[in-house]
Parts: C-alpha cells; structure tokens; sequence
C-alpha cells in the first residue's frame, strides 16, 4: 500500500461520517472529489483509477514507460536526429531487422534491392570528369564488379568519381615529371636535340612496331630514357644503311654541350700555343666563340670573353 497523504485522507473522508480513506469516498463521487474539479478535461489516468493506490502504481508504470519510449522522428527532423532514431531502435530491439536467408535467391534480391543495389550492371550511372575519355573495358569491369559485390548504387558511383580523381590526379603529376624531363634532356643535348628526334622519329616511322611510340610522342608521354636508348641505336645505324631510313651517313652532326666543351678545351690550347701575331689566332678565335655557343646555349653570349688571348 502506498502512504496517503493528508490531503487524501481528509478528501476521503468526505465530512461527517464520511467514507474511509481509501474506498472511493461516499456515495457515487469519485475519490478525488475535493481534489480537483472533476472535468473532462482531466487526465484518463486520474479518472479511470479507481483509487489512490491504483493510480500511483500507473503513474510510476507511465514514467517508467516514458524513460525507455523511443520518440519517432517528424517530417522535419534533422539528419542527425533520424540518425540517433536508428540507432536507438537497433540499440533496443537487435532484432528489428530481420537477416534474409543466404540460401534464399528471391529474399537476398529484395534485400539488396532495399539497399540500393540495382538489377544489374547497367544501373550503375558512372560519369567522368570534364576532359576525360572513356575507357569502356574499364567502365564494363567496373560495373560488372561492383554488381558482383552487391555494392549499392550511390557508393559504386561515388567510388567509380574518387577512382578517376586518383587517375587524373596522378597522370597529371606524371606528365609534369615528363615535361621536366624534356626540359633536362634539352639542355643535355644542346644543338643536337632537334637533329637527334628527327634520327628517333624516322626509325619509329619505319618499323610498325614502334609506332604506338611515336602516337604517344606527339603527346609528349615518352620518358628521356626511352629516346636516350633510341638515340644510341640511331647512331649505331649511322653508316650501317640508315641511309635507307632517309638520313645521310656521315656529315657534320651538331654537337652535344658535352662535345662542344672538349672542343672549347682543345681550342684554348691550341690559342695558347700561337704567337700573338699569327695569323691563324683569327680563325681560331672564331670557332672558340662558335664552340662557346654550343657548349653553354643559355648563356649570353652577345659579348664573348677574349680573356687571355688579346695581342
């Protein structure tokens, strides 16, 4: 038995000769009477207890009822708030869920059909980024993949967009590497870089097998060690028939920056050598400023050096 309070007993007592306290007061009037005003407005818990015990026990059931009710999310709420719905629900009922029967065909299709999964590869909708081309071998596995894997439809696309991503962001980075390349090999060959692709792209053009070579060349994909190698063949065919592939054997072939400096070298000792009156110092002096260009082609040389061999 619950402990009535004052109010209650004296509300039960209902005046002389009243009721007991807790049998529902006299005559028809409810045992709150005195309490409130009876209305129909009052709480049905009140009204259909039938006495004051009663009524204590279900409001304790209802608050306790009320701590562990999970409150369903409106037409308005927040994503987070329809997040911690869920997990709340899977938190008191694990079993709400039910798991389909791996063994079951038609129930493992509907299963993944609620998920996102489509009917097929074809369903999945994969875009590329604004310049980029299709490689439809790819984009078959890919989705022949992804169905394969059951992967829902929004995620294989978003990683189909991260993949790609990935792809440009490396072939971009690998192109600049190519181009710094390029540059290096330039500055290594001098004079003769012009010259030596010429020698490259005529023995590609000749032979069927390289000219794929010589597709990713114009778009600057070919590596300096890849024509490093090509020109050391090239040269080994000088005067071995490479005439045959449209270039003179032999000549005046320009020389690396390498070669011009050994030149530059002999030059000076052959200047040190002559009288400063000797007529062939001109001539000389003359081909040291052609070989100075050749050895250092980024430098100025609008006003050559004669340090040292002045009259």
């Amino acid at each position: 038995m619950w402990p009535k309070p004052t109010y209650f007993q004296n509300a039960g007592e209902g005046g002389e000769g009243g009721g007991g306290a807790g049998d529902g007061g006299s005559g028809d009037e409810p045992w709150y009477s005195g309490l409130v005003e009876d209305s129909p407005e009052l709480p049905a818990m009140l009204r259909e207890s039938p006495d004051f015990d009663t009524f204590v026990k279900q409001a304790v059931d209802y608050q306790a009822m009320q701590g562990s009710s999970i409150r369903i999310p409106g037409e308005n709420a927040s994503d987070e708030d329809r997040a911690a719905f869920y997990a709340r629900l899977v938190e008191r009922v694990p079993g709400l869920i039910p798991e389909p029967n791996p063994e079951d065909a038609e129930a493992m299709k509907a299963f993944h059909a609620r998920l996102g999964v489509p009917e097929d590869g074809a369903g999945y909708e994969l875009k590329l980024a604004e310049g980029q081309q299709a490689d439809e071998a790819l984009q078959n596995w890919f989705r022949e993949t992804a169905h394969n894997l059951k992967l829902p439809k929004a995620q294989a696309e978003q990683l189909f967009t991260r993949y790609n991503e990935m792809q440009a962001a490396q072939n971009g980075a690998a192109v600049e590497q190519l181009k710094e390349q390029d540059k290096a090999l330039r500055a290594e060959w001098g004079a003769t870089y012009e010259p030596q692709m010429q020698k490259i792209q005529t023995l590609w053009a000749n032979y069927p097998e390289f000219r794929e070579l010589a597709e990713n060349a114009k778009q600057g994909l070919v590596p300096a060690h890849v024509y490093k190698g090509f020109a050391k063949i090239a040269e080994g065919m000088m005067g071995k028939g490479f005439e045959m592939l449209g270039q003179p054997p032999g000549g005046d072939a320009p020389m690396t920056p390498a070669e011009a400096k050994l030149q530059v070298d002999e030059t000076i000792k052959k200047l040190a050598k002559l009288e400063p009156s000797d007529p062939a110092r001109a001539g000389l002096m003359t081909e040291l400023i052609r070989l100075q260009k050749l050895a250092m082609p980024d430098a100025d040389h609008s006003a050559p050096a004669r340090a040292g061999f002045s009259s």
